[in-house]
């Protein structure tokens, strides 16, 4: 997969060299660069997953992720140093050489992984084999596989919908771009920071104290709370305070326990189900949660308290769904895959 993606950008890199109007090239890159980022991801978690055990995940998952918060912090500055001297498209090769070096310490955890299970064969190489759709069926027959999907359904609602208020209550608060690329950015730094500290100081911590099932309620019960509170006064600040706890919630505490999830489950699923679900289930509910607040707000007329009540009750069924599998995956034992 990561071979495939590197190569893409080889590609791009060559037709962007070979045109010279880059309009529909660069209209392509970005839908292209959008299932880019979802599948190379999920690709790397279902490796994580395979790889470490569920108590080794809680100890590590957040360390691991801190690492996706420091590329965030790094890579704007290798664009700023190198953006102009190189050029924009001349950064398409590097990013193909940085992805094909995380290749490389990838085969390294693999490496690891065999020598402290003692696995010396082939066995682990094996193809996995089944159809195009053997993830859907995964999904469908398994009800914590399915309820795995609904809570990414349930989350993205609960995202799109602080997401889109807050860009409504921008716009009005700040009528200049200029003003508003810079409120975003500052905003984009304080999760990014925050993210970053309790991924790499706290998450591990947490998780030995109070354990999976509670970090998994934590996010959505703050929800509840921070949704309910601004349907209250609903006024500019409350959301975007909101919108940048729920941020720092989803990338520090509910993604790695989410991935922690599923630790439990088959080596076909982790590879099938879970790539299904972190990025067709995902985009789907950005589809799907987009649909439901138009209809909310443009077809029943619903003011912006309405919208975030509907969004605490969201909340809620978030919080009861993230209970019960945290308590299954609790109860399964590590060497034995649940359905």
């Amino acid at each position: 997969v990561y071979g495939f993606f590197a190569a893409n950008l080889v590609i791009f890199y060559v037709w962007f060299r070979l045109e010279h109007d880059h309009t529909w090239i660069a209209r392509a890159y970005f839908v292209w660069v959008s299932v880019f980022n979802l599948f190379v991801v999920a690709a790397f978690w279902s490796l994580m997953a395979d790889v470490f055990n569920r108590e080794q995940a809680g100890r590590m998952f957040g360390f691991i992720a801190a690492g996706a918060s420091t590329g965030g912090f790094i890579g704007p500055f290798i664009d700023r140093y190198l953006a102009v001297p190189l050029g924009t498209i001349n950064l398409l090769p590097i990013s193909a050489g940085l992805l094909l070096l995380s290749l490389v310490f990838m085969t390294r955890v693999i490496a690891w992984q065999r020598l402290q299970s003692g696995v010396a064969d082939a066995a682990p190489d094996r193809a996995l084999g089944g159809g195009a759709f053997a993830a859907f069926r995964q999904v469908v027959r398994s009800p914590y596989l399915l309820g795995i999907a609904t809570f990414v359904l349930l989350l993205t609602w609960v995202t799109t919908f602080l997401y889109l208020e807050q860009q409504s209550l921008v716009a009005k608060a700040l009528s200049s771009r200029d003003e508003q690329t810079r409120f975003f950015a500052t905003v984009d730094l304080c999760v990014q920071g925050g993210a970053f500290v309790i991924q790499l100081l706290v998450f591990g911590r947490l998780f030995k104290w109070f354990g999976l099932t509670a970090m998994l309620v934590s996010v959505p019960a703050m929800m509840v709370v921070g949704y309910s509170m601004v349907a209250i006064v609903p006024t500019f600040m409350p959301v975007v305070v909101l919108l940048a706890a729920r941020r720092v919630g989803d990338y520090a505490i509910s993604r790695p326990c989410r991935d922690s999830l599923y630790t439990v489950v088959t080596r076909e699923e982790k590879y099938k189900a879970k790539s299904l679900i972190d990025t067709f289930v995902y985009r789907g509910g950005d589809a799907t949660s987009a649909a439901l607040y138009k209809g909310l707000t443009s077809g029943l007329g619903a003011g912006i308290s309405t919208v975030f009540w509907c969004g605490a009750a969201i909340s809620a069924l978030w919080a009861v769904l993230a209970l019960a599998l945290g308590r299954r995956q609790e109860r399964a034992s590590s060497a034995r895959p649940i359905a």
